[in-house]
């Protein structure tokens, strides 16, 4: 048993003295693909937005004040009043619990910027 406990010693001295370097290090790289699930698109938020008209909105001269500002998101060619992922943001306005898209005159484009683009 001697025998073994020497042949053992310089052995242990040897993986003792053995640079850090020498050890065995191993990394994992596991590359999983990200699966997006499927947009949820609830049919019953889909906004119906109407084209300004002057007889139900008023004149924008004198109604816009009343007018709230709102941003509809445009996916597959219906307007929802969430964000759907891969939806374009549309800016809208909000009177009496309707949506409609700003005038289109040229009054209303020097003051107020670009109509909205066509779907």
């Amino acid at each position: 048993m001697r025998s073994t406990t020497l042949a053992l010693v310089p052995l242990l001295a040897a993986f003792a003295a053995a640079p850090l370097s020498a050890q065995v290090a191993a990394r994992l790289h596991v590359d999983v693909p990200i699966r997006r699930a499927p947009v949820a698109v609830v049919p019953e938020h889909r906004l119906v937005v109407h084209e300004y008209a002057p007889a139900r909105y008023g004149a924008w001269q004198r109604a816009y004040s009343q007018w709230r500002p709102v941003t509809v998101y445009l996916y597959g060619g219906q307007y929802y009043d969430y964000a759907v992922p891969s939806a374009r943001p549309v800016v809208a306005y909000r009177y009496r619990h309707e949506v409609f898209f700003p005038p289109r005159d040229r009054e209303w484009v020097r003051l107020h910027g670009a109509v909205r683009p066509r779907p």
